[in-house]
């Protein structure tokens, strides 16, 4: 194995390399984690443990445990560039849950990455912030956005330049920070350097299972590298976490006539088309009459798995995305629902606004005219934490007011082109215009996902 466990993640500039994962990094028992970067060793303290399970981690209880490496500043001081990189699970979210710290006076400065529920700045709670530090009041650090804390396996990478406000990415995107600062140009106030614990307090409870320091500030890219060269490790990729998946325009899918639509992933379902919606003159698309065209997938009253459809119910986190064009908007239409108000749809107003219900959580997002009529556009609803999300065209549009529990203990058909309660027919929300493809995730897929999928099928539309 070489320094790093995965092959295509950066090395330039790599000064620090943990890894549960890499039997030379931590061969999955004993007190010495080793840095196959620089040859540093960390011991673990008060009793950290391994856990296999995604290739290898360590597990902190969130009271005492950590990892010491007494010698951290050796290589920290003097940084006037550096980038730290960790994948982390919370078991437990905290107050102040320390990831990574080198100045037991400094709570978030010299070298430092934390949970924390309020922000130094004022302008979120449930951040994550960190500081890179110069003694006294030299001082730069970043506080992500709001609700960022979280249960899930998450990438946080931090990247900094002296003089200059230091910039955080989660899960491969760039975070818009609730606050930052920018006043110091060196790290020298490191003592050492801890994984997993404060000095004093501040715990982390959870598991750690990458720790990684640059010497420089990777660039954007260079972060969604790393991040696409580990995430399947710890959240699959998105072909892992496809559940259901049609496309017009694939003859596998829709073989260009008949009333037959199905599924690329999961076998169970199994599409019909009702009422006459019909192959567009684009090869690619359905087309529905704004009238009583609909597609129905699932058989309804047949709780999943039996039947021929699958659970899509009780997921605390999941991604719809939907590529569609509408000849008008002349009233609200549906293009994908499922269970009526008791499960999940996106819905474009007759003014072109976008409606999301998801479980309880619900509501308008974005504005008027963000749909148009007459032009292909990429819908993308993800639920994570309780809230749903609007992506448009692969960017970030906003979240819904309501935030609530996800869809549970549903058992009725899903439908594209229009709008259906529980157990019932299509009746309304009638979509006038095209639908070529949509899928359903089990998990929230990530900006930087999202993009990716946008970008990748764009050309087909745009």
């Amino acid at each position: 194995m070489g320094i790093v466990h995965h092959p295509n993640v950066v090395t330039d500039g790599l000064i620090a390399c943990w890894d549960a994962a890499n039997r030379k990094s931590y061969p999955g028992a004993g007190t010495v984690w080793t840095d196959r970067a620089g040859g540093n060793d960390g011991t673990l303290t008060n009793g950290p443990t391994f856990s296999a399970d995604n290739l290898g981690s360590i597990v902190f209880d969130g009271s005492n445990d950590y990892v010491a490496d007494d010698d951290g500043e050796d290589y920290i001081n003097g940084l006037t560039a550096a980038t730290m990189e960790v994948w982390i699970k919370a078991d437990g979210i905290g107050n102040n849950d320390q990831i990574i710290e080198t100045n037991s006076s400094w709570n978030d400065g010299s070298f430092t990455m934390r949970y924390d529920s309020a922000g130094h700045g004022g302008g979120g709670t449930n951040v994550i912030k960190v500081g890179f530090g110069g003694g006294g009041n030299a001082w730069s650090y970043v506080e992500s956005s709001s609700g960022m804390q979280t249960t899930n396996w998450q990438h946080l990478v931090a990247t900094w330049v002296g003089g200059s406000n230091p910039q955080l990415y989660i899960d491969g995107s760039l975070d818009t920070p609730t606050a930052a600062t920018s006043s110091a140009s060196s790290i020298t106030q490191a003592t050492h350097l801890r994984i997993g614990k404060e000095t004093n307090a501040d715990a982390w409870d959870g598991k750690i299972a990458i720790v990684r320091i640059y010497n420089r500030a990777l660039t954007a890219e260079e972060v969604l590298q790393n991040y696409n060269a580990t995430k399947r490790r710890f959240i699959g990729t998105e072909s892992d976490s496809l559940m259901f998946d049609i496309d017009a325009g694939d003859k596998r899918s829709y073989p260009g006539t008949g009333t037959a639509w199905n599924s690329l992933k999961g076998t169970r379902w199994i599409g019909t088309l009702a009422n006459g919606p019909t192959l567009g003159s684009d090869g690619m698309s359905i087309h529905f009459d704004g009238s009583d065209d609909y597609a129905e997938f699932g058989t309804a009253g047949i709780s999943a798995p039996a039947g021929n459809m699958y659970n899509i119910e009780d997921m605390p986190a999941s991604t719809i995305e939907i590529w569609f064009n509408l000849d008008t908007l002349a009233a609200a239409q549906i293009p994908i629902t499922k269970d009526g108000d008791s499960g999940y749809y996106i819905q474009v107003s007759a003014n072109g606004q976008v409606y999301l219900r998801n479980g309880s959580a619900r509501g308008s997002v974005g504005s008027a005219g963000d749909v148009t009529a007459g032009a292909w556009f990429f819908l993308s609803m993800v639920r994570k934490n309780d809230a749903v999300s609007l992506y448009k065209n692969g960017a970030f549009v906003g979240t819904s007011a309501t935030t609530g529990s996800a869809p549970s203990g549903q058992n009725d058909r899903l439908f594209i082109g229009a709008y259906a309660a529980t157990n019932g027919s299509p009746y309304s929300y009638w979509v006038d215009g095209r639908i070529a493809t949509a899928r359903i995730y089990n998990r929230a897929l990530t900006a930087a996902e999202i993009l990716d999928r946008y970008n990748k099928t764009k050309g087909r539309f745009t």
